[in-house]
């Protein structure tokens, strides 16, 4: 659950981003904008808290994230910054990505 507000968090920090966040060794979409990231990148379309939502694997954030920005989308790219057993696990934007 806590990821999942932590999503929430982002999503309404950027309202207007497509948030990309890390778990494990995925990056996942949650939400409102999981089905068309589903659908322009042929990935599983799944639910997570009674929420679509998405993944792709680590390897493929570049490839993802530079297709999205050309078709125009702005990117948050969020990560853990917390050390790697620390609990609560503490997430950050890492990163942000315009559209020139």
């Amino acid at each position: 659950m806590q990821a999942v507000n932590d999503y929430k968090h982002f999503q309404e920090k950027y309202p207007q981003a497509i948030v990309l966040m890390k778990m494990g060794d995925f990056y996942e979409v949650i939400g409102d904008k999981a089905a068309a990231m589903a659908s322009t990148f042929n990935l599983a379309l799944t639910t997570r808290d009674n929420l679509p939502m998405c993944s792709f694997a680590y390897h493929q954030l570049e490839p993802i994230t530079a297709r999205l920005v050309r078709d125009g989308s702005f990117v948050a790219i969020v990560e853990p910054t917390s050390k790697p057993l620390d609990t609560p696990i503490v997430r950050d934007v890492v990163r942000l990505v315009s559209p020139k």
